[in-house]
């Protein structure tokens, strides 16, 4: 039998690699169409075979499709953009560079920092061995992701309060050594390290609100920043302390928790409205209250669910002293003491000893102002706004959430 040669009449019959393309497109076209059909008598119509390729199609399709929504997602949770290094670096050059960063090409700066932060899903503000879930912590992953600290130790760090777990802050202060752009100015170091041969720097300061509210989580957001002396600390150099406490009506004495509160101010030793921290040092309980009184809501107070708020301004507080206090004046609210029972507990020669009593919960405590001598803050309109932005946005939220209860 003679085979069929290219120029022969039979050479049709044998399949060439142009028209084999040709039916494998069709057929591609053809599962194409079929991938996400409900039609149940077009499936039964195909082979095992095309059955096969068909599952195989939609696997791959699927693939894609969560690539696709999982990009911007993972982008999105590493803070609202690409931006992961120094000074607005790409995600992925900043990854290449994570080992790489050469702190000794800039000098530093001493600097404090404003920041608010809703605490009620983290344990607290100070680091903790056991738990990762703490504002402080937060805090310096976003220093060190954003390469503006080499590490703590190094930093000269120091926080103006310590809250406890759930409690929230909208003016907590800490000052820490950054990195800086610039070559001179106020509060600008040049660290041990610091290599003027290979130095970098220009006559604009990097934006530290910005930078790190980019990489910081949305319960935590930074206000204002301000250059600052070497020396200053942010525990030490704070001058005054306020807090707010938020509590409904209810059927409280609200005159009478009045009269109690202002048996607080003054200089008191105030042993008996706190938590013994002596573990850290503590062992002075003398604290100057400079003013303690309960603000009526601005829409009145005669219903039982307005919302009134217990203010108190100090130079220090101790640990769990607002809310000790709190406890006090919600008994002398409800009538089960007299408002002459704050005077009784700051008379340690009476009270040597701290009766038992309910502490009051954290959730509605607030620091909400801190005063310093010395601090010119510089903020930012664009982050304010946005900032607004955002809390109008958990306000709402928030807002629903009541109303739906």
């Amino acid at each position: 039998m003679m085979m069929a040669t290219s120029g022969s009449k039979d050479s049709s019959a044998v399949p060439t690699l142009k028209s084999f393309g040709a039916r494998s497109s069709r057929k591609i076209s053809g599962l194409k169409k079929l991938m996400f059909t409900t039609d149940a008598q077009k499936l039964k119509k195909l082979t095992n075979k095309e059955m096969i390729d068909l599952i195989v199609a939609q696997a791959r399709s699927l693939k894609k499709m969560r690539k696709g929504i999982q990009k911007p997602l993972d982008a999105q949770a590493e803070g609202e953009g690409n931006f992961d290094g120094p000074e607005g670096t790409p995600r992925k050059q900043a990854i290449s560079q994570k080992d790489t960063f050469d702190f000794s090409k800039y000098k530093c700066r001493h600097i404090a920092l404003k920041f608010l932060y809703l605490g009620w899903d983290y344990q607290g503000f100070c680091v903790q061995e056991d738990n990762e879930k703490t504002i402080e912590a937060a805090l310096f992953d976003a220093f060190i992701r954003t390469k503006l600290i080499e590490k703590r130790e190094t930093s000269n760090y120091h926080r103006c309060g310590r809250t406890d777990k759930g409690v929230s802050a909208f003016s907590q202060v800490i000052t820490i050594t950054v990195r800086s752009n610039l070559q001179h100015g106020y509060g600008v170091i040049m660290p041990e390290k610091y290599d003027a041969l290979r130095a970098k720097h220009t006559n604009i300061e990097l934006d530290y609100v910005a930078i790190l509210n980019r990489v910081l989580p949305k319960e935590i957001r930074i206000i204002a920043w301000a250059p600052v002396e070497p020396g200053l600390s942010a525990r030490f150099d704070c001058k005054m302390r306020m807090y707010r406490y938020f509590f409904p009506r209810g059927r409280l004495n609200i005159e009478a928790m009045r009269e109690a509160a202002t048996h607080l101010e003054g200089e008191r030793d105030f042993r008996n409205f706190c938590k013994m921290d002596v573990g850290s040092g503590v062992t002075v309980f003398t604290r100057k209250v400079e003013k303690a009184w309960i603000e009526t809501p601005k829409g009145g107070g005669d219903d039982p669910e307005a919302m009134y708020c217990f203010c108190i301004r100090a130079n220090a507080f101790l640990w769990h002293q607002i809310r000790c206090i709190v406890a006090i004046l919600v008994l002398v609210g409800e009538g089960n003491e007299s408002p002459s029972v704050v005077s009784d507990l700051l008379d340690v020669s009476k009270h040597p000893r701290k009766p038992q009593y309910s502490l009051a919960s954290e959730a509605p405590l607030c620091l909400y102002d801190v005063a310093y001598d010395s601090i010119e803050w510089i903020y930012d309109s664009k982050e304010i706004s946005k900032i607004m932005d955002l809390l109008q946005r958990i306000w709402t939220m928030s807002s629903i959430k009541y109303e739906a209860i």
